[in-house]
């Protein structure tokens, strides 16, 4: 099963990147006892006192990981409903699950995919695994790495926040000797008023190839 290098690596690579990316997305501790000391964040009016600057050091944040910076309103409103969100550590976990994602669909692996994903798109991905098995559709890709990766959209509705992120991903095709780049928005969605920290994958958006194959 393992005879393959690259599968054994994927593998390795896949358990490494679930453990990590639990620490980065969160975990489901709810209030478990912890001898680590709790820092307590002062009230945002005291925060800082030259309002101007810390605006622009929050408008600095999101253009370098944005395509547009959100409005004021929709950046308090997150702050408001998730005061703890760190928008470097976020991104920093997109991108691991995108690429466990990635590589459990790629491999049939449905059951490190169900945590990463809400229910609606858990149950597409396994009919398509489910189809792919049928067919002996097996391995579709090989995945090599993400070229980028910025948020698009910053949605709220209620306690419910939505992040658009945009992946350029250099992948290797099924039965060809070549990387292309395919380009997704990928929809991470997190309910604020759970006591689950997790973000989950709600919604993919396959804008196919963006860039030649080119040989390996």
């Amino acid at each position: 099963m393992f005879s393959d290098p690259l599968n054994l690596l994927l593998l390795v690579a896949a358990v490494t990147i679930f453990m990590w990316l639990r620490s980065v997305l969160g975990q489901r501790t709810g209030f478990e006892n912890s001898e680590r000391p709790i820092e307590i964040l002062p009230p945002v009016d005291k925060i800082s006192s030259e309002p101007a600057k810390a605006m622009k050091m929050v408008s600095n944040d999101w253009a370098k990981y944005s395509f547009v910076v959100p409005e004021i309103a929709q950046i308090d409103q997150l702050n408001m409903h998730a005061p703890e969100f760190d928008l470097e550590h976020f991104m920093s976990g997109a991108k691991m699950a995108h690429e466990m994602i990635l590589v459990a669909f790629a491999g049939g692996d449905k059951k490190s995919l169900k945590p990463l994903l809400t229910k609606q798109v858990f149950e597409s991905f396994e009919v398509a695994i489910n189809e792919n098995h049928r067919t002996g559709k097996t391995n579709l890709f090989k995945f090599v790495g993400v070229k980028s990766a910025k948020i698009a959209a910053l949605d709220i509705q209620a306690k419910i926040v939505a992040i658009t992120v945009m992946f350029d991903t250099d992948l290797v095709l099924h039965e060809q000797n070549s990387i292309v780049t395919q380009r997704e928005n990928w929809i991470f969605e997190r309910d604020m008023g759970s006591k689950d920290p997790n973000w989950r994958l709600a919604a993919t958006d396959d804008q196919a190839i963006v860039q030649g194959a080119y040989q390996t």
